[in-house]
């Protein structure tokens, strides 16, 4: 199941997030809530789970087995496209599917052969789109 929720006034640009999730989750077994939120919302989230006082791209939480939720700030992500010369919508996609790879277990923090396993990932699953 997938639950979609824009928190913020921004229209969000036309992605398809249901095939996104049906690559990363071919099952269709996970419970995925995304939502897109404000840039003060997500510092604030940003803070109390990872102690880090400043907003990012995207975060993902995997809360149980089979419920896990992304967040995504829309002025950060809006923000970054822009300073990659990168349009909008693709530079969603690119974090949706940063955020589903992170609660499947993929982490580029871990190591840099784990960030080279999975930006290899997230190359192959954006060129089926």
């Amino acid at each position: 199941m997938l639950e979609v929720a824009n928190r913020t006034r921004t229209q969000i640009p036309p992605v398809d997030i249901a095939k996104i999730y049906r690559f990363v989750f071919p099952s269709g077994k996970m419970e995925l809530s995304v939502a897109f939120v404000g840039n003060a919302f997500m510092q604030k989230t940003n803070k109390r789970y990872r102690g880090k006082d400043k907003t990012t791209d995207v975060l993902s939480f995997a809360l149980e087995k089979q419920l896990s939720e992304i967040l995504i700030s829309i002025p950060k992500a809006r923000a970054d496209a822009r300073a990659e010369h990168m349009p909008f919508a693709k530079k969603l996609e690119q974090l949706l599917i940063h955020g589903m790879l992170h609660i499947k277990g993929y982490d580029h923090e871990r190591s840099v052969a784990e960030a080279r396993r999975m930006q290899a990932r997230e190359r192959r699953i954006a060129q089926k789109l």
